[in-house]
């Protein structure tokens, strides 16, 4: 048993960060944006910014391979292992990844940003859908409530106007 944690402990390690990062990361930074700046976030940059990072990765290998004169067989093998634990990578710990993007988002702010909100759906004293006064973006009850922990919802009654202050992060993302 011990040659087996011996011979293994870096993937034991890698294992152990990531069942951290996914129980611990993963909700604290969700906690900190509003789910359509998550979902917009996750649309739009996620897979170019893995993509990127793919590629720095494959070329560092490859100069790295080609420096030592290994035979170009044996780069092309190299450059077809990488590319799949890339994507693979990118998909099975793509939580994880979003999760460290968004909490690097929120490392530098660049600017605070102030909306407000008009109610125009209460669906029961509970739940209510609210429309930014200047864009068509909405915000439910649960985002609402993320920014304003002390806002009691059984009093917002439709026509009421929310007041929301975020900051932008490094990558443009709005966060709280």
């Amino acid at each position: 048993m011990k040659e087996y944690l011996i011979r293994h402990k870096f993937n034991i390690i890698f294992l152990f960060i990531i069942v951290v990062l996914s129980f611990i990361l993963i909700p604290n930074e969700k906690k900190h944006y509003l789910t359509e700046n998550v979902t917009n976030f996750k649309e739009k940059y996620y897979w170019s910014i893995m993509k990127m990072v793919s590629l720095f990765i494959i070329l560092f290998v490859i100069i790295y391979k080609r420096i030592y004169n290994n035979k170009l067989k044996e780069i092309a093998i190299d450059f077809f292992k990488l590319t799949i634990i890339c994507l693979v990578f990118s998909f099975l710990l793509q939580n994880v990844l979003l999760s460290v993007l968004l909490y690097i988002n929120r490392l530098k702010t660049s600017e605070n940003i102030s909306k407000e909100y008009i109610v125009i759906d209460k669906i029961n004293p509970e739940h209510f859908i609210a429309k930014e006064v200047k864009t068509e973006k909405t915000i439910t009850e649960r985002d609402y409530l993320k920014l304003n922990k002390n806002d009691k919802i059984d009093t917002i009654q439709i026509n009421d106007t929310l007041k929301v202050s975020t900051k932008k992060g490094i990558f443009g993302i709005e966060f709280f």
